[in-house]
């Protein structure tokens, strides 16, 4: 293992090798954050159920929900225990209360401070004990093929050239393209051998599961654009730095459900850095770090389009 450090951040190469391509999962995943002692959601952690409702969330290939309160390891275990219980029924009435059928919540289940983590954690690592996770576990299981319609809805999605000149109404353009908060935004007709060292890439159509640190299906064309680009220019260098939304700025990282650690961006940069090592991509010419909540696109999500570009990896080049 080799530590590196570049512009503060902790940049550990791992010298694996992994095969095959990312996963393409098609369950969904919501996680909510509830304030200390609280049964109920605030303001900001509602709107985010809401605009996952609205916006990401597949209704159609819902089969069953479950859904899971835990506390963290403050006051009593029986008080916990209800507490844990509380939250998620109170989620399980939000879903209700906006169009999800009953019938469809298989389970409620309160597991108090059971997963939390030992007595010596951080104010930080409590914050993300405090919360419920839902599973929306699909019908489409298995090697499902992408229908006429599914490939519609996704180029609906797409980011446009014009959507990137306008996000935020924020952006600077350059001789390397369209600048945002010091980044480079770019869609899926990148030329890496644009940019020099230093330079921060954000790759609009590359992201991830909510929850986890798998792709979702309509990002791996980014993924294959990336690893042409590093076959075509030899002698570049990058850092791949995974990012998370919806945490807490204060937050180490999120919770990977994949995992079941607290390790979700970190993973996310791992994710793609072993994908490009198993196409051939030398392991010397590669980084990986991660920022948690720290560095954030959108500072407060306001809807799932911003969650989903907080959920993100960047590209830094090191050298060409």
């Amino acid at each position: 293992m080799r530590i590196l450090v570049f512009c503060g951040i902790r940049v550990i190469v791992m010298l694996i090798m992994l095969s095959g391509l990312p996963a393409i999962a098609q369950d969904q995943h919501l996680t909510v954050y509830f304030p200390f002692g609280a049964s109920e959601l605030d303001a900001d952690e509602r709107k985010h159920v809401l605009y996952f409702l609205a916006d990401t969330l597949d209704h159609d290939r819902i089969q069953s929900i479950e859904i899971r309160g835990y506390c963290d390891y403050i006051d009593n275990s029986s008080f916990n225990d209800s507490l844990s219980l509380a939250r998620a029924s109170h989620v399980a009435g939000l879903l209700k209360n906006n169009g999800i059928p009953s019938q469809k919540i298989s389970s409620v289940t309160g597991f108090g401070e059971r997963k939390a983590s030992e007595q010596k954690s951080s104010e930080a690592e409590r914050q993300l004990q405090r919360r419920v996770e839902v599973d929306f576990i699909c019908t489409c299981h298995g090697a499902a093929e992408t229908t006429e319609a599914e490939k519609e809805e996704e180029k609906k999605q797409e980011i446009t050239g014009d959507e990137v000149r306008v996000i935020q109404g924020d952006t600077v353009q350059d001789r390397k393209g369209v600048r945002y908060k010091g980044r480079y935004l770019v869609g899926d007709d990148f030329e890496l051998n644009t940019f020099d060292i230093g330079d921060s890439i954000v790759l609009l159509r590359l992201h991830f599961q909510p929850g986890k640190h798998k792709l979702l299906r309509e990002s791996v064309p980014t993924l294959y654009r990336l690893t042409d680009q590093m076959k075509a220019n030899p002698n570049m260098h990058i850092i791949i730095v995974g990012h998370i939304c919806c945490s807490p700025t204060s937050a180490p990282d999120g919770l990977d459900n994949d995992t079941g650690k607290y390790e979700l961006s970190r993973n996310r940069a791992k994710e793609i850095y072993a994908y490009l090592v198993s196409q051939g991509i030398e392991e010397e010419r590669l980084a990986y770090a991660w920022m948690g909540p720290k560095d954030k696109l959108y500072p407060e999500e306001r809807d799932a389009r911003e969650m989903q570009g907080n959920r993100r990896v960047e590209i830094v080049v090191t050298a060409k």
